[in-house]
Protein backbone atom coordinates (compact mmCIF):
# COMPACT_ATOMS: atom_id res chain seq x y z
CA UNK A 1 0.00 0.00 0.00
CA UNK A 2 3.00 2.36 1.04
CA UNK A 3 4.26 1.59 -2.82
CA UNK A 4 0.74 2.77 -3.90
CA UNK A 5 0.18 6.11 -2.15
CA UNK A 6 3.88 7.16 -3.02
CA UNK A 7 2.95 6.26 -7.29
CA UNK A 8 -0.55 7.94 -6.82
CA UNK A 9 0.97 10.80 -5.35
CA UNK A 10 2.23 11.79 -9.24
CA UNK A 11 0.37 9.83 -11.36
CA UNK A 12 -3.51 9.33 -11.16
CA UNK A 13 -4.75 6.91 -12.83
CA UNK A 14 -8.05 5.45 -11.84
CA UNK A 15 -6.74 2.19 -11.80
CA UNK A 16 -4.24 2.64 -8.63
CA UNK A 17 -7.27 3.89 -6.85
CA UNK A 18 -9.76 1.03 -7.70
CA UNK A 19 -6.46 -1.74 -6.44
CA UNK A 20 -6.11 0.64 -3.36
CA UNK A 21 -9.85 0.23 -2.49
CA UNK A 22 -9.48 -3.56 -2.89
CA UNK A 23 -6.02 -3.88 -0.71
CA UNK A 24 -7.91 -1.57 1.90
CA UNK A 25 -10.92 -3.86 2.01
CA UNK A 26 -9.14 -6.99 1.92
CA UNK A 27 -7.16 -5.80 4.86
CA UNK A 28 -10.57 -4.39 6.69
CA UNK A 29 -9.40 -0.98 6.39
CA UNK A 30 -13.22 -0.03 5.51
CA UNK A 31 -13.29 3.88 5.50
CA UNK A 32 -9.86 4.03 3.27
CA UNK A 33 -11.40 1.85 0.65
CA UNK A 34 -14.61 4.06 0.79
CA UNK A 35 -11.93 6.73 0.21
CA UNK A 36 -10.37 5.12 -2.51
CA UNK A 37 -13.50 3.97 -4.34
CA UNK A 38 -14.94 7.58 -4.19
CA UNK A 39 -11.62 8.72 -5.68
CA UNK A 40 -11.80 6.42 -8.23
CA UNK A 41 -15.20 7.34 -9.23
CA UNK A 42 -14.18 10.78 -9.50
CA UNK A 43 -11.27 10.14 -11.74
CA UNK A 44 -13.59 7.59 -13.97
CA UNK A 45 -15.83 10.37 -14.93
CA UNK A 46 -13.23 12.56 -17.06
CA UNK A 47 -14.56 12.06 -20.96
CA UNK A 48 -10.89 11.62 -21.89
CA UNK A 49 -11.52 8.18 -20.55
CA UNK A 50 -14.67 7.62 -22.79
CA UNK A 51 -15.90 3.81 -22.13
CA UNK A 52 -12.66 2.44 -21.08
CA UNK A 53 -13.89 1.93 -17.42
CA UNK A 54 -17.39 0.80 -18.63
CA UNK A 55 -16.64 -2.92 -17.21
CA UNK A 56 -15.34 -2.26 -13.89
CA UNK A 57 -18.07 0.42 -13.15
CA UNK A 58 -20.90 -1.97 -13.99
CA UNK A 59 -18.98 -4.28 -11.13
CA UNK A 60 -18.82 -2.08 -8.74
CA UNK A 61 -22.04 -1.33 -9.33
CA UNK A 62 -23.37 -4.56 -9.03
CA UNK A 63 -21.38 -5.52 -6.38
CA UNK A 64 -20.95 -2.91 -4.20
CA UNK A 65 -22.81 -0.26 -4.68
CA UNK A 66 -26.74 -1.85 -5.30
CA UNK A 67 -27.31 0.43 -8.46
CA UNK A 68 -28.53 -2.68 -10.43
CA UNK A 69 -30.19 0.10 -13.07
CA UNK A 70 -27.31 1.78 -13.38
CA UNK A 71 -25.20 -1.00 -14.16
CA UNK A 72 -28.12 -2.49 -16.24
CA UNK A 73 -27.99 0.63 -18.57
CA UNK A 74 -24.18 0.47 -18.51
CA UNK A 75 -23.59 -3.46 -19.28
CA UNK A 76 -26.16 -2.49 -22.25
CA UNK A 77 -23.73 0.05 -23.73
CA UNK A 78 -20.50 -1.77 -23.04
CA UNK A 79 -22.19 -5.39 -24.74
CA UNK A 80 -22.94 -3.06 -27.87
CA UNK A 81 -19.16 -1.64 -27.74
CA UNK A 82 -17.32 -4.85 -27.43
CA UNK A 83 -20.56 -7.97 -27.55
CA UNK A 84 -17.86 -10.68 -25.33
CA UNK A 85 -18.58 -13.02 -23.24
CA UNK A 86 -17.11 -10.99 -20.60
CA UNK A 87 -19.39 -8.32 -21.77
CA UNK A 88 -22.83 -10.46 -21.95
CA UNK A 89 -22.04 -11.78 -18.16
CA UNK A 90 -22.15 -8.21 -16.95
CA UNK A 91 -25.41 -7.74 -18.58
CA UNK A 92 -26.65 -11.33 -17.57
CA UNK A 93 -25.17 -10.74 -13.97
CA UNK A 94 -27.34 -7.38 -14.23
CA UNK A 95 -30.59 -8.82 -14.74
CA UNK A 96 -29.94 -11.44 -12.60
CA UNK A 97 -29.52 -8.41 -9.77
CA UNK A 98 -32.88 -6.74 -10.79
CA UNK A 99 -34.13 -9.91 -10.41
CA UNK A 100 -35.05 -11.82 -13.91
CA UNK A 101 -32.92 -14.68 -13.13
CA UNK A 102 -34.48 -15.95 -16.62
CA UNK A 103 -33.54 -13.20 -18.68
CA UNK A 104 -30.11 -13.70 -17.02
CA UNK A 105 -30.16 -17.61 -17.39
CA UNK A 106 -30.92 -16.40 -21.27
CA UNK A 107 -28.16 -14.63 -21.78
CA UNK A 108 -25.40 -17.02 -20.08
CA UNK A 109 -26.34 -19.84 -22.19
CA UNK A 110 -26.93 -17.99 -25.81
CA UNK A 111 -23.89 -16.03 -24.86
CA UNK A 112 -20.98 -17.05 -22.10
CA UNK A 113 -21.55 -20.97 -21.88
CA UNK A 114 -18.91 -23.35 -23.90
CA UNK A 115 -17.51 -19.42 -25.08
CA UNK A 116 -15.16 -18.75 -22.39
CA UNK A 117 -13.36 -20.00 -19.32
CA UNK A 118 -12.46 -16.89 -17.65
CA UNK A 119 -13.20 -17.04 -14.40
CA UNK A 120 -14.49 -13.86 -13.24
CA UNK A 121 -17.00 -14.62 -16.15
CA UNK A 122 -17.94 -17.93 -14.73
CA UNK A 123 -18.40 -16.96 -11.40
CA UNK A 124 -21.49 -14.82 -12.49
CA UNK A 125 -22.09 -17.68 -14.46
CA UNK A 126 -22.41 -20.45 -11.61
CA UNK A 127 -24.00 -18.02 -9.16
CA UNK A 128 -26.69 -17.71 -12.04
CA UNK A 129 -27.20 -21.22 -12.91
CA UNK A 130 -27.57 -22.58 -9.26
CA UNK A 131 -30.63 -20.23 -8.55
CA UNK A 132 -32.36 -20.86 -11.81
CA UNK A 133 -31.63 -24.51 -10.36
CA UNK A 134 -28.91 -26.11 -12.79
CA UNK A 135 -27.26 -27.39 -9.94
CA UNK A 136 -25.02 -29.79 -11.92
CA UNK A 137 -23.90 -26.88 -13.96
CA UNK A 138 -22.93 -24.64 -11.08
CA UNK A 139 -21.04 -27.42 -9.12
CA UNK A 140 -19.06 -28.04 -12.25
CA UNK A 141 -17.86 -24.37 -12.61
CA UNK A 142 -17.15 -24.18 -8.95
CA UNK A 143 -14.49 -27.35 -9.03
CA UNK A 144 -12.77 -25.23 -11.48
CA UNK A 145 -13.29 -21.55 -9.74
CA UNK A 146 -11.20 -23.34 -6.80
CA UNK A 147 -8.44 -23.75 -9.01
CA UNK A 148 -8.33 -20.48 -10.26
CA UNK A 149 -8.93 -18.59 -6.70
CA UNK A 150 -5.12 -17.36 -7.36
CA UNK A 151 -6.02 -15.22 -10.37
CA UNK A 152 -9.47 -14.06 -8.63
CA UNK A 153 -7.74 -13.32 -5.49
CA UNK A 154 -7.89 -14.03 -1.91
CA UNK A 155 -11.63 -12.12 -0.85
CA UNK A 156 -13.24 -14.65 -3.98
CA UNK A 157 -12.49 -18.39 -2.15
CA UNK A 158 -15.43 -16.92 0.21
CA UNK A 159 -17.65 -16.06 -2.49
CA UNK A 160 -16.80 -19.31 -4.36
CA UNK A 161 -17.55 -21.81 -1.47
CA UNK A 162 -21.24 -20.40 -1.25
CA UNK A 163 -22.28 -21.89 -5.26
Amino acid sequence: MRILDSVTKNYKAPDYYLLKAEIADFMGDDLKSLSNFETYFKLVRNPDYGDMYNAYNVSLYLDRTDQFDKALKLSRKEVGNRPTPESYSLLAYSHFKKGDKEKALEIVQEHIEGKTFEPAVLVYAAEIYKATGHIEKAQAIKTELFEAIYELGPSSEKSISKL
